[in-house]
């Protein structure tokens, strides 16, 4: 397997255990706000101290690069905001809103497919199968929720 398909599984890790986590801060009375601005502060020490071998933001070489990179971290961040406000709702079972708000790589995947020229380099009938799988598991993620009407 390749560093990026070892890296995947790590986040994939990480991430089932981070979002547990959070459900739980927030049941623990941790705020909307104050479990984002910790994670921030989090990001931007690792960001800070993780060594590449390159001076600090020294890869923004031009205006297409900087926005492109500030609209990334501008999705990401409404992404992460959304997913903690899902969360921190009582309603917000974890073992539902996790998996919903994991399903983002199907809109990654298509962007990626067609901007990035990726089509070329996977194999389109089980990506697509794969993905056809994926929606199916999330709809019935969906309907698995018993939520009850205030």
């Amino acid at each position: 397997m390749t560093s990026s398909i070892w890296l995947a599984l790590m986040a994939f890790v990480f991430y089932g255990f981070g979002g547990p986590l959070m459900k739980y801060a927030h049941q623990s009375g941790v705020s909307t706000r104050d479990f984002i601005i910790m994670a921030s502060l989090t990001t931007l020490v690792t960001g800070l101290f993780w060594a590449n071998g390159r001076p600090l933001l020294s890869t923004l070489s031009n205006g297409k690069i900087l926005f492109v990179t500030i609209a990334a971290g501008a999705f990401l961040t409404a992404g992460f905001v959304s997913l903690n406000q899902a969360l921190d709702s009582p309603m917000g079972l974890a073992s539902v809103v996790l998996v919903i708000s994991s399903s983002n790589p199907l809109i990654g995947s298509l962007i990626s497919l067609v901007f990035l020229g990726e089509a070329k380099k996977v194999s389109l009938p089980m990506l697509i199968t794969g993905s056809f799988f994926t929606v199916i598991g999330i709809i019935l993620v969906v309907l698995s929720s018993r939520e009850q009407n205030p």
